[in-house]
């Protein structure tokens, strides 16, 4: 052997004689063996050198783990199947304040879980027993705070679980408030008195209560649907049903808030007075629109009826002789009739204040009348005011007036109303029957004085003529 193995050399000089050592008959066997212990020697340095590398590896893989642990905000826990706590790690913060020594080796029922060790125990041995993780969450009383947490369970080998405990309170208290919400939003909608109804794609998706109600149907009647299904054919300006919904659902859609009078029909064919208003909005990347319709036949039915009235009142004020001005609590003018408007030769009243188409001051002392028509719309006080009025061809007249304030229900003032009369002819005519008067009462003094005098003159044109027979039969008037 050119180059004998230094373990091979100390085996035959250990336990090969020399007479076979020297005899050279187990020269092939020994060459054979020779190289077997090379190969041995390679095979040791390549298995030491992998060692080495799978011991550095795995050092690597630890600290990279163990810094993982340390950076997680999560409790670790390693638990037996009859609930003996054998290691625990701690939270990077330790936010609960627990000591490892003070419950490593101790019952999970005799630490700080022990309101949920009974569940935790059960969960850990089903987790053993059917080899898969499990995930519950459990709330723990912490420092007289109630907290929510995570545990995540996975089996290890030995009978032994893996606990992962992580703190959910916040998430768990939003998730309560949204669950709280959706139930507070869900009882609104339901309840609102008004119907409302949900959009995706064009179709209803969703309706309350409400809405079966108003529309006489079954939510299979509704969701589903199209708005269209739900109208006319044609809407009262002419325009097909379906195209104006698809209008003003884009526009919605686009930003634009759609409030509008709208024809709907029930699902026995009555047609109804709607108000409908379209709002947009997104939801997980979706657009829907929140549909609320008010069914406004009463409404429209009153309103008819009240414009009715006003025609009928109207033309009642047009038929009486007087003028006629009604203005609301701020004393602006809301209705008012032709006679008025001739006489204050104003015809555009309506929307004006009080005040500045009556421009008036008092026959006698001058008086603005602004007192008192603050005094009817302030504080509801009646008045009658005779005031001089100028026209556009500075014509002075007289006007009366009397005023009356209108109330509420609740005695607030509502506003007032004001009978205007031009009375200047009146009070020509009544001069003149004044002046007729004076003469009349001449005629009777004079009468009267022309009787009296005529009464005196009697007893002289008498006597005149006693004297004359006296006179005539020759005697003497003192006789």
């Amino acid at each position: 052997m050119d180059r004998p193995h230094s373990l091979l050399k100390r085996q035959i000089k250990k336990f090969l004689p020399e007479a076979l050592r020297e005899s050279g008959q187990l020269s092939d066997f020994l060459k054979a063996v020779n190289e077997v212990y090379f190969y041995f020697d390679e095979d040791r340095k390549l298995m030491e050198r992998s060692l080495e590398l799978n011991s550095q590896e795995l050092l690597d893989i630890n600290s990279r783990l163990r810094a993982m642990f340390d950076a997680l905000p999560d409790y670790l826990i390693i638990l037996d199947q009859n609930g003996k706590i054998l290691d625990f790690k701690l939270s990077r913060d330790n936010w609960m304040g627990i000591k490892p020594e003070l419950i490593i080796g101790r019952q999970l029922k005799n630490t700080v879980f022990k309101s949920a060790a009974d569940r935790l125990l059960r969960q850990a041995r089903k987790a053993l027993e059917e080899n898969f993780t499990d995930t519950i969450d459990l709330d723990i009383d912490v420092s007289g705070e109630k907290h929510y947490f995570e545990f995540r369970l996975t089996p290890l080998p030995d009978k032994k679980v893996l606990i992962i405990q992580r703190d959910i309170t916040l998430a768990k208290e939003s998730e309560i408030i949204l669950k709280n919400r959706e139930a507070r939003y869900r009882t609104q909608f339901e309840n609102a008195s008004d119907a409302i109804m949900i959009l995706r794609d064009g179709r209803f998706i969703d309706c309350n209560n409400k809405t079966l109600t108003m529309f006489k149907a079954k939510r299979t009647n509704i969701v589903g649907n199209i708005p269209s299904e739900l109208s006319p054919d044609k809407q009262p300006d002419g325009m097909l049903s379906t195209e104006k919904a698809v209008g003003k659902i884009n526009l919605a859609l686009a930003g634009t808030e759609q409030i509008f009078e709208w024809i709907h029909k029930r699902a026995d064919g009555e047609l109804f007075d709607a108000i409908v208003k379209l709002n947009a909005f997104e939801l997980d990347n979706d657009s829907y629109i929140m549909a609320m319709v008010q069914d406004v036949t009463d409404m429209k039915q009153t309103q008819r009826a009240l414009l009715e009235e006003k025609d009928k009142l109207q033309v009642t004020l047009e038929s009486i002789s007087n003028g006629v001005l009604t203005a609301d609590h701020k004393g602006v003018i809301i209705l008012s009739n032709r006679t008025v408007e001739g006489i204050l030769e104003n015809r555009k009243l309506k929307g004006q204040k009080l005040s500045e188409v009556l421009p008036l001051v008092d026959e006698h002392n001058k008086e603005s009348i602004k007192t008192k028509l603050e005094g009817l719309i302030r504080k509801g006080l009646e008045f009658e005011f005779n005031g001089l009025f100028e026209g556009k061809e500075k014509i002075k007249k007289i006007i009366s007036l009397k005023g009356v304030p209108i109330f509420e229900f609740d005695g607030q003032i509502r506003g007032a109303v004001l009978a205007i009369d031009d009375i200047t002819e009146k009070r020509r005519t009544e001069e003149e029957i004044l002046n007729i008067k004076k003469i009349d009462s001449i005629g009777i003094l004079a009468g009267g004085i022309a009787h009296d005098f005529n009464n005196l003159l009697t007893g002289i044109l008498g006597n005149l003529t006693l004297s004359k027979l006296y006179l005539s039969k020759g005697k003497s008037i003192d006789d």
